[in-house]
C-alpha cells in the first residue's frame, strides 16, 4: 500500500512538473511571439528623445475610435483603405496576441482634422490631438527635398508594406512657360474641356474654339491641290499637330463641333485631316507646331475660359501663386487694405440675395462668407441705400450726400452720372474680376508616392491638452476623395 501511495505521489509530482514545464514553455513561447510586430507607445508614459533622422506621419483619430486599440499588443500589419463616394478612410490594424488569435481592428480616421508629416520629433507630447503617429527612421533632408516647393502638398493616405511606410500624396503643379512645359497630353486634354465665355453657346469648350479656328484658317482649295498641300503651310501644320495629339472625335462626333455649326466645309476639312493622320506614311511629329498649339491652348485658356474670366467661377477658389494662396486670400487681403472693397464685394454679391437672406449664386455666397470672416458684413447696410431692388429705375448720383457712397460710385462708375441696380452690380462684379484675373494661374494636380522608410514605432496620442507647442510639420490642405481632411 505504501509502495502504491509512493508511486502515486511520484506520478502526481511528475504530472505537476510536466504541467509546470509545459506552462513555462507555453508562456515563454507566448512571450516571444508577443514581441513580433511594432510596439505601441503612449506619450503620457514616455517621451521620445530627439532623433535627427526621424520622420513620422500623424493620423488623426477620435478618442472613441482610439480606445479600440489595446496598447499591450504589438501591431503586425497596418493598412489604410480609402472608401470612395463617402470620402472616408479606414485604418485596418492587426495586433499580435502571441499564441492567441490576432486581433483585427477597423479604425475610422478623423476626416475633420489635418494629417501631418512630422520632422525631427523632439517630444511626442508636442502632438496635441488624439491619433496615431507612425515614426520611421529615414533621411529628413531627402524627404524635405522631395516636397520642397510643392504647392498645397497633401497627404492622401499611408501605405505600410513589409514594415516600410509610403505616403500617397498630391500637390499642385503650375504651367508658367509652355516652352518648358511639364504638362502631359492628359493635362492638356482636361484644359481643352474647360468652358469658354460665349453668349451664343454657354457649353462651348476651348477644344471647340481652337478646332474651329484652325479649320477655318485652312483654305479649302489647298485640300484639293496637288502642288501646294495644306499640310505644308504653318496653319496646316498646327492643325495636323492639334488633331494628331487630341483627335477629331469632338469635331465629327454626335455632339461634335460640326453638328453644332452645321458647317459642311469645316466637316470636310476635318475628314481630310483625319484621313491624312490615319493613312499617311509621312512622319507627323512636328515639335515646333506642337509648341505653337500648346501656347494657343494656354492663351485661349487665359483669354476666354470661364475659370479665369467669369465672376460666377470665382467660388472655385483657384490658386494665385506658388505659396498656395488662393482667390479667397486675395479678396480678404483687399478687404483689409482697401476701405471701399468691402462695399464693392457687398454690391457684387447682392444680386442673388433673396428676402430670406439666402444666396442663389455660389460666388455671391463665397464672397458673403469672406465678408463675414473679415467682420465686414456691415457693408450691406450702405448697399441697401444704393440699391433699391427696382431694375427699371435709373438713379442720379447727385442724390447722395454721403461722401463714402460717392467714393464707391466714383470707383465703380467713373464719370457716369446715372446708374441702375443692374449696371452698378455689373460694374462691381467687373471690378472684382479685374482685380483677380491677372493673378489666377494655370495648374493641375499631381499625385505621387513618397517612400518614407522603415517603421520604428507607433505612438498613441491622448486627447487634446492645453499649452502644447506645435511640431515642425507640413500639413495637408484641401484633400481629394481619399484624403484625411474634408473642407
Amino acid at each position: 500500500m505504501e509502495k502504491f501511495n509512493s508511486n502515486l505521489s511520484i506520478g502526481i509530482i511528475n504530472t505537476v512538473l510536466f504541467l509546470v514545464f509545459l506552462s513555462i514553455i507555453t508562456t515563454l513561447a507566448h512571450t516571444i511571439m508577443l514581441h513580433r510586430g511594432l510596439p505601441i507607445e503612449h506619450i503620457e508614459k514616455r517621451s521620445i528623445d530627439n532623433i535627427q533622422q526621424q520622420v513620422g506621419i500623424f493620423l488623426p483619430i477620435s478618442s472613441e475610435e482610439l480606445s479600440k486599440i489595446d496598447h499591450k499588443y504589438n501591431i503586425t500589419d497596418l493598412t489604410c483603405n480609402s472608401i470612395s463616394d463617402i470620402q472616408d478612410n479606414i485604418l485596418v490594424i492587426k495586433q499580435n496576441r502571441g499564441m492567441l488569435s490576432s486581433k483585427n481592428l477597423k479604425i475610422q480616421l478623423d476626416t475633420t482634422i489635418k494629417s501631418k508629416l512630422l520632422y525631427n520629433i523632439k517630444n511626442a507630447a508636442d502632438i496635441n490631438t488624439p491619433g496615431i503617429c507612425i515614426v520611421t527612421k529615414s533621411n529628413t533632408k531627402d524627404i524635405k527635398k522631395i516636397i520642397q516647393g510643392c504647392t498645397d502638398f497633401t497627404i492622401l493616405y499611408p501605405i505600410l508594406k513589409n514594415n516600410n511606410l509610403s505616403l500617397a500624396c498630391k500637390y499642385i503643379e503650375f504651367c508658367d512657360d509652355v516652352s518648358k512645359y511639364c504638362f502631359t497630353k492628359k493635362d492638356f486634354q482636361e484644359i481643352l474641356k474647360k468652358k469658354v465665355i460665349d453668349s451664343q453657346d454657354p457649353d462651348k469648350t476651348i477644344y471647340q474654339v481652337i478646332a474651329e479656328y484652325l479649320l477655318s484658317m485652312c483654305p479649302i482649295e489647298k485640300f484639293y491641290s496637288n502642288e501646294d498641300h495644306w499640310y505644308s503651310s504653318e496653319i496646316g501644320k498646327m492643325a495636323l499637330s492639334f488633331f494628331n495629339i487630341f483627335g477629331t472625335k469632338d469635331i465629327l462626333g454626335e455632339n461634335g463641333l460640326c453638328s453644332h455649326l452645321k458647317d459642311e466645309t469645316l466637316e470636310c476639312k476635318a475628314l481630310c485631316i483625319e484621313s491624312y493622320i490615319l493613312y499617311s506614311v509621312t512622319p507627323q511629329h512636328d515639335p515646333v507646331s506642337e509648341r505653337k498649339v500648346l501656347s494657343m491652348i494656354q492663351n485661349i485658356y487665359f483669354q476666354r475660359s470661364c475659370d479665369i474670366n467669369s465672376y460666377d467661377n470665382l467660388y472655385e477658389n483657384r490658386y494665385v501663386n506658388r505659396r498656395g494662396e488662393n482667390i479667397a486670400d486675395l479678396i480678404r487681403h483687399r478687404i483689409k487694405h482697401n476701405r471701399l472693397y468691402k462695399y464693392i464685394c457687398a454690391i457684387a454679391s447682392y444680386s442673388s440675395l433673396d428676402s430670406n437672406g439666402d444666396f442663389h449664386n455660389p460666388t455671391d455666397m463665397f464672397i458673403d462668407k469672406l465678408l463675414h470672416l473679415e467682420n465686414c458684413a456691415d457693408a450691406y447696410n450702405i448697399v441697401h441705400y444704393i440699391l433699391i431692388d427696382d431694375p427699371t429705375i435709373i438713379r442720379n448720383r447727385e442724390y447722395y450726400t454721403n461722401p463714402e457712397i460717392n467714393d464707391i460710385l466714383q470707383e465703380l462708375l467713373g464719370d457716369s452720372q446715372f446708374y441702375s441696380d443692374s449696371s452698378l452690380i455689373s460694374a462691381a462684379k467687373n471690378y472684382i474680376m479685374e482685380q483677380c484675373r491677372p493673378h489666377i494661374k494655370l495648374y493641375c494636380e499631381r499625385e505621387y508616392l513618397i517612400e518614407i522608410g522603415n517603421v520604428e514605432k507607433v505612438i498613441i496620442s491622448p486627447p487634446v491638452r492645453a499649452n502644447i507647442k506645435n511640431l515642425s510639420n507640413v500639413e495637408s490642405h484641401n484633400n481629394s476623395e481619399c484624403s484625411f481632411q474634408i473642407q
